[in-house]
């Protein structure tokens, strides 16, 4: 009886690691799911975080220390333990607000200089035991100043090859531009990008309020959200060389038809066929229950998309959602990631979507249990399972750091499209179709091996254009690989 016990133990035990539901917190990190950090009893707040390439987690934030209120770098093992070897006594004090993960083991941490009146943008790099790499750029960081203008960080976009590309906002006489500059790996301005290296858009002067959220389409090319004095809602692309992309609105900007009045969220991500895509909340002054959240979507040139959904826009089921991120999973569904708003705090909230908009209720949870959170930022993890970051609200507990995973097996995702995917005819002589019935397969990657497994066609589906042509192949039977799914083709 006791041998069987330990049995049936252990099988529930597998079947809890290794089933655990998507969107619950992964126990297995921290102290169920999340690690606290305290600094001196004193008010810390998270802002960002990434993760390295040893899989360790870098969170920055502010925090007091020795007395002394400043931004903070906090490095944390896989398992979401604290590591106490790095930087002074665990702690890494940069200049900067964001930080970004390289390929060569190496960290860039971007933000701003204020030095005589004047501001610039600075990015320092590095490495993985947090010591400055010297041999980046000016003994470890570069600065980005334009000659009487001041210059605001927003976002940095790290190349395959661990070149990088800046995009902030520059101020002079009352005056405000786009600027981007773009810099090789090791610090340095590429000068064959915008004029000597440094790329400044004149057409968003002074109107604007405040730069949204900058995104990266696959072409290098980027999209600005802006929002103006007006109460309008502005996107604004740039090619890849930092100009102005005059195909898309007006002279590279579009005024959309939603006004950012009252409290007002939206997130952004770009898709791989240079469509937008966009999650907004808004609520009334008045009347607080008049909230919504939706989705939009945009065609490349900034018009509304009206194939999809209704006319462009999709309403959820949760109208005091408050997005603050878009994540674009390999399998085109959309992980957002923001919270519910309280009186005090917009408390930690994850929800999965279909590529339509619809909600993925396959993904349950997406909350910290237990405690209170306010949410800052979240990134996926090569395994799938999101690491995110928050600030515990005042009204519960010391305002700390909070560290937490949830449990998302990308992987486990792309297996069930095996069920829902029908192809017809199978077997063919030329051309097989395939239709999947709750999957989005635009741009996903397949590979077609014969039985020695040697690849005869490889590629990606093109939207609503699914199907696989093995006419000028042998008669045989063939393997469909999409991720970890494998479907037989007969080919006669």
């Amino acid at each position: 009886m006791i041998y069987s016990y330990q049995i049936t133990f252990t099988c529930l035990l597998f079947c809890f690691v290794l089933c655990a539901q998507d969107g619950s917190m992964d126990q297995s990190f921290g102290t169920n799911g999340i690690t606290f950090t305290d600094f001196e009893n004193d008010t810390d707040y998270t802002r960002t975080l990434a993760i390295a390439s040893d899989n360790s987690i870098w969170v920055l934030g502010t925090a007091t220390i020795d007395g002394s209120y400043n931004p903070v770098i906090v490095r944390y093992l896989e398992n979401g333990v604290r590591d106490m070897n790095f930087g002074t006594n665990g702690v890494l004090t940069p200049n900067g607000f964001k930080i970004y993960s390289l390929l060569d083991d190496g960290i860039l941490v971007a933000g701003n200089l204020f030095s005589n009146g004047n501001s610039s943008i600075v990015v320092h790099k590095y490495r993985l035991d947090g010591s400055l790499d010297k041999s980046f750029g000016d003994q470890g960081m570069i600065t980005l100043d334009i000659l009487s203008a001041d210059e605001y960080f927003y976002e940095l976009f790290v190349n395959d090859d661990n070149g990088f590309k800046i995009v902030g906002a520059s101020e002079a006489n009352g005056f405000r531009s786009i600027v981007s500059a773009r810099y090789s790996q090791n610090g340095t301005i590429d000068e064959s990008y915008g004029n000597n290296g440094i790329a400044v858009s004149p057409y968003v002067q002074d109107e604007f309020i405040r730069l949204s959220e900058v995104k990266r389409f696959q072409d290098n090319s980027f999209l600005v959200t802006l929002l103006l004095k007006d109460n309008n809602l502005y996107l604004a692309k740039y090619l890849s060389d930092g100009a102005a992309d005059r195909t898309f609105g007006i002279d590279g900007i579009m005024a959309t038809a939603f006004q950012h009045t009252g409290p007002f969220a939206i997130a952004t991500t770009t898709l791989p066929n240079n469509k937008i895509l966009a999650l907004m909340h808004r609520r009334g002054d008045v009347n607080p229950s008049d909230a919504e959240t939706f989705f939009v979507r945009f065609l490349e040139n900034g018009e509304i998309d009206s194939s999809f959904a209704n006319n462009g826009i999709r309403h959820t089921s949760f109208p005091y959602f408050i997005p603050k991120k878009i994540i674009v999973q390999e399998n085109n569904r959309l992980l957002v990631a923001g919270g519910f708003f309280t009186i005090e705090a917009a408390l930690v909230d994850i929800k999965r979507f279909y590529s339509d908009g619809h909600t993925d209720t396959s993904f349950t949870g997406g909350t910290v249990d237990t405690y209170e959170i306010d949410f800052s930022d979240a990134v996926l993890q090569a395994d799938g399972k999101i690491v995110a970051v928050g600030t515990t609200p005042f009204y519960t507990k010391a305002i700390d750091f909070a560290v937490f995973r949830f449990n998302n097996d990308v992987l486990a995702i792309v297996e069930q499209m095996r069920q829902q995917i029908t192809i017809s005819p199978n077997p063919s002589s030329t051309i097989f179709n395939l239709s999947c019935s709750q999957c989005d397969l635009t741009n996903q990657k397949y590979i077609v091996t014969d039985i020695l497994g040697k690849t005869v066609l490889d590629g990606s589906f093109r939207a609503s254009e699914y199907s696989i042509d093995l006419s000028t192949y042998q008669n045989g039977l063939y393997f469909l690989r999409i991720g970890s799914t494998t479907i037989k083709l007969l080919k006669k």
